[in-house]
């Protein structure tokens, strides 16, 4: 539920006193009680114009934290239990909203939500790091976010990234994003319609807020190792069109930092003499140290290269071709290594 559609009551606690702020749907104050009450204008007011009157309650009640300090240096104390009372009864009404169908007959989620026009550019083939990311959304469990503190799930979007996706079979990569308030502990990375990329984790220190520049940092050792497992499955294809036939053809897969799946179509059970003459290929190529080379180029050019190609699937103009010595030479949008 957005601000412009409820009325809400923030309390605290000076002394002996209690002072209260009511909004009406224009964001305008309707009752003050208490000669301080008013001081609670000032942060509310903020956020409701930081987003052209469309902010939504959950981060106008958050973005009350941000003046916590100033508040406590004159007196004041935050009624703790009532704000999280008031945010999960804001949760609760905002999952329900939820269960919505798009247009399509698809069960509506969150990121239905999210500009159309809003895209991320990923750069993170070459580099690990970003300092200069900018949010520019944020969801939690079903609701959009404007501010998030410690222990919220989120979903963050950037501009641009070094977080590589999950898409073709290989998980998303994780790490951190940190900005002047706070920190982000990322646990996946996901791809949303519209070429947005989602950064799935939970805010661990500090408040995290639309709008401001970002860290981005990439964890190296789970990159490192996904990397040497999507690898792996490009050497295990060509072993297998070496040892089977060149009728094998990859059917799926599945590549992350502890270990790979590779999915793929035969006449019939392997015997354990084939699955010792793979094995030991693919052993041979990896303790051969090849070079693995990238190069983008139209797919008419990738054919005529040899590239191999995923049956079935769509290709733009341009691809990426990842080839590996004179060894294996693929259609790959992954990471490798």
């Amino acid at each position: 539920a957005a601000l412009a559609a409820c009325d809400f009551t923030l309390g605290l606690q000076y002394e002996n006193g209690s002072f209260a702020v009511q909004w009406d749907k224009h964001g305008e104050v309707q009752k003050t009680k208490g000669t301080l009450g008013c001081f609670m204008c000032l942060p509310l007011i903020k956020a409701w114009q930081h987003t052209d009157n469309n902010m939504y309650l959950d981060g106008a009640v958050k973005a009350f934290w941000f003046y916590y300090k100033e508040l406590e240096e004159q007196g004041f104390t935050m009624d703790e239990e009532g704000f999280k009372k008031e945010m999960e009864a804001q949760r609760e009404r905002a999952r329900s909203a939820r269960g919505e169908t798009n247009y399509m007959g698809a069960k509506a989620t969150i990121y239905n939500e999210l500009d159309p026009s809003m895209v991320t550019t990923f750069d993170g083939y070459d580099r690990l790091w970003m300092m200069d990311a900018e949010i520019l959304a944020m969801t939690g469990e079903g609701e959009m976010l404007y501010t998030a503190m410690p222990g919220t799930n989120v979903t963050i979007f950037t501009d641009k990234t070094p977080f590589y996706a999950t898409m073709g079979g290989q998980e998303g990569d994780q790490g951190t994003i940190q900005t002047d308030t706070g920190l982000v502990q990322v646990d996946s990375t996901i791809k949303a319609i519209g070429d947005k990329i989602g950064h799935v984790g939970v805010v661990i220190d500090g408040m995290v807020t639309t709008g401001q520049k970002a860290k981005m940092v990439v964890s190296e050792v789970n990159r490192m190792a996904t990397a040497r497992n999507h690898s792996a499955t490009h050497l295990l294809q060509k072993a297998l069109r070496n040892v089977l036939g060149s009728h094998v053809e990859q059917a799926g897969s599945y590549v992350d930092g502890d270990r790979l799946r590779f999915d793929f179509s035969h006449f019939e059970a392997m015997t354990p003499e084939e699955l010792g003459r793979v094995e030991r290929e693919v052993n041979r190529q990896v303790l051969a140290g090849m070079n693995i080379k990238t190069d983008v180029m139209t797919m008419e050019e990738a054919r005529k290269s040899g590239a191999m190609a995923l049956f079935g699937e769509k290709y733009g103009e341009s691809v990426r071709v990842v080839s590996m010595g004179d060894y294996s030479k693929e259609l790959c949008g992954g990471t490798h290594l």
